[in-house]
């Protein structure tokens, strides 16, 4: 008896390490894709922007609302790995509570490719106005 017990014990010991090794690594893939997708979110607005700046004389723009016709649609101003902020339903609506980015240098001239135009306020990661990604470990190029 006593050795059915001790069996029936281990089972679910290994039963509940096992879900806990899967817990743990459903939460870091998923951790791992909204920062892949964060980045893919960061080179389109800095894509947007830089399409924006060849219409202002080089310079990119100061803050969302000005360039929101190339953003299109407000979403896009929330990063994947942001669970607090909710989205705006369109720009009318739009304040900086449904954003989780921030432009870090308003005006930067287009062709400093040297300076980070924006950054995630989740991630940390750098958007550039060549359309690069820095994740803290190294700059992606837009074809990365």
């Amino acid at each position: 008896m006593k050795s059915r017990r001790s069996i029936l014990t281990l089972a679910v010991t290994v039963t509940a390490l096992l879900m806990v090794v899967i817990a743990v690594d459903y939460f870091f893939a998923k951790r791992k894709a909204e920062s892949s997708l964060c980045q893919s979110g960061i080179t389109s607005i800095c894509l947007a922007a830089h399409i924006w700046a060849e219409h202002h004389d080089g310079l990119m723009p100061t803050n969302f609302i000005c360039f929101s016709d190339e953003l299109t649609v407000p979403k896009i101003l929330i990063c994947p790995g942001d669970h607090l902020h909710q989205p705006a339903s369109n720009w009318a609506k739009f304040t900086t509570n449904n954003c989780s980015y921030e432009i870090l240098a308003p005006g930067l001239r287009a062709g400093d490719t040297n300076t980070p135009f924006l950054r995630c306020t989740v991630h940390g990661h750098f958007g550039y106005s060549d359309c690069t990604v820095y994740d803290g470990v190294r700059r992606h190029g837009k074809f990365d």
